[in-house]
């Protein structure tokens, strides 16, 4: 998907600081492809980003109750990604699960982003742990019980948001 200038220019003024963070280049990669997308979607300008205009707080939640879901990052370093306190996450998160969450709009790009965090995790060869340093069968075992706890992981993950849609039904 080709993306517009405009939301380049967005992405890059939000995401600036990330190289600055001790985070791998896969996840930095993902990071910023999310805030891309979203901040496509939603019409966000460069000149709407430090601002409180509703399309880039709407956006923003998103992008951090997707990254809280798919990502091991503690509330804090969410907030450094998003460049606001600990507890404006989670303020998002509430604000996500209490109101956003019913609409439809918000919904269908959470699953967007959802499906593009899975799809890229699956394709990634690693999860983060060196295997080249294994040898015995009994590593490699550890190393096939690695990938099927991660991908139980984002099985599970995917299973609690579609019990919880039922829910709301």
């Amino acid at each position: 998907m080709k993306r517009n200038k405009d939301t380049e220019l967005a992405m890059r003024k939000a995401t600036y600081h990330l190289d600055c963070l001790n985070l791998s280049k896969d996840d930095l990669k993902i990071i910023k492809h999310i805030f891309s997308f979203a901040y496509e979607r939603r019409g966000v300008m460069p000149s709407d980003i430090g601002k409180r205009n509703r399309r880039v707080v709407e956006a923003n939640i998103v992008i951090s109750s997707v990254i809280y879901k798919h990502f091991p990052f503690t509330l804090d370093l969410i907030g450094k990604i998003m460049r606001k306190h600990h507890s404006t996450i989670v303020h998002y998160k509430k604000l996500y699960s209490d109101c956003l969450i019913y609409n439809k709009d918000y919904l269908r790009l959470v699953k967007s982003l959802d499906l593009i965090v899975d799809e890229v995790k699956k394709n990634r060869e690693d999860v983060g742990f060196d295997y080249g340093l294994l040898d015995s069968e009994k590593d490699n075992l550890i190393k096939e019980l690695i990938k099927s706890n991660a991908s139980l992981k984002i099985t599970n993950s995917r299973l609690k948001d579609d019990l919880y849609n039922l829910k709301q039904i």
